[in-house]
């Protein structure tokens, strides 16, 4: 699955460490990502939107992208609200159909906790009383 993650000028450096080859990273002409619109997105990516299966924007964004994905024919979503998240959301964005409304990690919370809870029982069942 070919993936882009839009960031802002100031998480640039942060999300492309956090992506590594797993996607593909563009910076909007915005500092910071949350403030990502359609109107700022369209020209950003219009020429290349075909190249991908999905794109996410910032979990943080407040704006509808429906109408914009509608027009690019790429689905666009909400990714994580920290970069720390992405990727987790990477990992699964092949399995989950990620939300227009609700941030990435909001939806990965269940498979986080999963994952946590694992590694707890696993260290404890690994522990010997002193």
């Amino acid at each position: 699955m070919r993936v882009l993650l839009v960031t802002g000028r100031l998480a640039a450096p942060v999300v492309r460490e956090a992506a590594g080859d797993a996607a593909d990273v563009i910076t909007a002409e915005v500092n910071i990502a949350a403030f990502i619109t359609p109107k700022v997105l369209e020209p950003l990516i219009a020429d290349k939107a075909k190249q991908y299966d999905l794109v996410l924007v910032s979990g943080l964004c407040g704006s509808d992208f429906s109408k914009l994905e509608a027009k690019l024919g790429v689905r666009i979503r909400l990714g994580p609200k920290h970069a720390f998240d992405i990727p987790l959301a990477l990992k699964h964005a092949d399995r989950i159909e990620f939300s227009h409304k609700v941030p990435a990690d909001v939806l990965l919370a269940d498979l986080k906790r999963g994952s946590a809870l694992k590694e707890l029982e696993a260290i404890e069942a690994a522990a010997k009383p002193a």
